[in-house]
């Protein structure tokens, strides 16, 4: 074998070799995609289940919260978010008296 055969041959088994670790990378990058997206729903339901359960421990926030859903849609023009991510965001800062004010 002469030295220009084994260079083309060394050119080969590194094209080889550079299209292999393109391969595994996007096998990493999915894996990591996937991982980060299951991350994400946990994290979800678990902020969801915590929020459910400081409801479900106040009755009185309860009531509040059924309240609200029937008089949301006459405030609706006041915030632009629903009544579901209005309560999530008030329980989870503390604040039940954001409702309280809105349903004297």
């Amino acid at each position: 074998m002469t030295l220009s055969e084994l260079g083309s041959l060394g050119e080969i088994v590194g094209s080889l070799a550079v299209l292999i670790t393109l391969v595994i990378l996007v096998i990493q990058v999915r894996g990591a995609r996937t991982e980060m997206s299951a991350q994400m729903t946990r994290e979800i339901k678990r902020d969801n289940n915590e929020a459910y359960h400081q409801l479900i421990q106040n009755p009185d926030l309860v009531q509040l919260h059924i309240r609200g859903q029937s008089v949301w849609p006459r405030l609706r023009g006041f915030f632009d978010e629903t009544f579901a991510e209005a309560v999530d965001q008030r329980v989870r800062e503390g604040n039940e008296s954001f409702l309280q004010v809105l349903l004297d």
